[in-house]
């Protein structure tokens, strides 16, 4: 049964993972929880912080400079890359769980990118299947789902619209 895949059983208040105990907690210090916005950030739009930046300040010249069309491609090329880019988000999503995680006598109180990547290899070892990972990181991100579907539904929603208007105008 070792070379089974595992479910990560969210009600318990512990799990093991390659030989350790972790607890959950929901509590996280000031710098754990600024690595979780820059996670969530990531998770979301298969961005970190400088590329949303820079396809923002990008974007902002674009328009400045009347290059619609080009703004416009842009976009849909940012939407296209939030909706394919599942695959690039692993590894974010496996450090967002970690923020959530401890050993009992563990220093919850700084973000170490080396001990994250420690307890990843833990997970790994132990073999726990990633749908019950991944349920995990996208509970922890505040309406991910939710606003991603409002997102998606109010793109269509806009493009509907515009071209009733264009439409209006002939």
């Amino acid at each position: 049964m070792k070379n089974q895949l595992k479910k990560l059983d969210l009600s318990k208040k512990s799990f093991p993972a390659n030989g350790k105990e972790y607890f959950w907690t929901q509590d996280l210090s000031l710098d754990m929880y600024i690595e979780f916005e820059k996670l969530q950030l990531e998770i979301g739009f298969d961005l970190g912080f400088d590329g949303m930046f820079k396809f923002l300040k990008e974007l902002y010249s674009t328009v400045n400079d009347q290059k619609f069309a080009d703004a416009a491609v842009s976009i849909y090329n940012m939407q296209d890359r939030i909706k394919k880019g599942v695959e690039s988000r692993i590894m974010p999503m496996y450090k967002l769980i970690t923020l959530f995680f401890w050993e009992k006598d563990e220093d919850k109180r700084y973000y170490k990118e080396e001990r994250m990547s420690e307890k990843i290899q833990d997970l790994k070892e132990e073999g726990y299947e990633v749908g019950s990972l991944f349920q995990l990181a996208f509970n922890l991100i505040p309406n991910f789902i939710t606003n991603y579907q409002e997102h998606l539904a109010g793109t269509s929603q806009k493009k509907g619209e515009g071209k009733s208007k264009t439409s209006e105008k002939k």
